[in-house]
């Protein structure tokens, strides 16, 4: 006879049933650091200690992350967001949402960790009928790492050819290009008066992209920092 299922005993067993089913693709080397399991928007992340260095590193890769492509792109996501970019590289944010032209065929929408089915909802229901476009998710399949402070650019310099002076590269700014020898979209999205840049790549090369950020900028004191959910 089959006995009944029984009910968890404890409070770790109920805790793995109710664990995220959303894992950061930087778990594994971030568990390297102290640091608690937390869950963040459904996401399981690493809360890591908060540094106030001039070079720090957070695991962003909750983020909301969508690309659009087609002829129509940016006339539907102005139709959607009146700021939206035409010009390649050029971005644009209202604070909870950022729409950069990597292309003129092709967009990154940029929103707040757990925000992207609600922003791929809204793209979708905006698509017009006869048009050739695509909307895609791209949250799970991508590493998206944050470095914070006045050291970034010393730091990306080692790892990339792009000229990152302010006249070049300015505040919501997004390139793709190389990065340690693999494909990246870099985005300059300064916090307030520090200089940040935030890396979108494969999921799959994630733990590599993070080791090597950790190795060339040991100098400039390059340390995880917590998580957050701000631009």
């Amino acid at each position: 006879m089959m006995q009944p299922a029984r009910a968890c005993s404890n409070d770790a067993q109920i805790k793995i049933m109710n664990a995220p089913v959303k894992i950061s693709p930087l778990l594994a080397v971030a568990s390297t650091q102290p640091a608690a399991l937390h869950n963040q928007a459904g996401w399981s992340v690493l809360e890591l200690p908060t540094q106030t260095g001039a070079l720090r590193m957070h695991d962003h890769s909750a983020r909301a992350k969508l690309i659009v492509e087609g002829a129509q792109a940016a006339q539907l996501l102005a139709s959607l967001w009146r700021g939206t970019p035409n010009a390649v590289n050029a971005g644009w944010t209202d604070g909870q949402v950022a729409v950069y032209c990597l292309r003129p065929d092709r967009y990154l929408v940029h929103g707040a960790a757990g925000t992207d089915d609600a922003l791929e909802a809204r793209v979708v229901s905006a698509l017009p009928a006869g048009q050739l476009l695509t909307v895609t998710n791209i949250t799970h399949g991508r590493t998206e790492i944050q470095l914070v402070g006045a050291q970034c650019v010393a730091l990306l310099s080692r790892l990339c050819a792009l000229n990152f002076a302010a006249r070049e590269f300015p505040n919501l700014c997004a390139k793709q290009t190389s990065v340690a020898k693999i494909s990246q979209v870099v985005v300059r999205c300064d916090e307030e008066v520090q200089p940040a840049y935030t890396l979108i790549g494969a999921r799959s090369l994630g733990q590599y992209l993070w080791a090597a950020l950790l190795a060339a900028g040991a100098e400039f004191g390059a340390f995880p920092a917590a998580s957050t959910n701000e631009h």
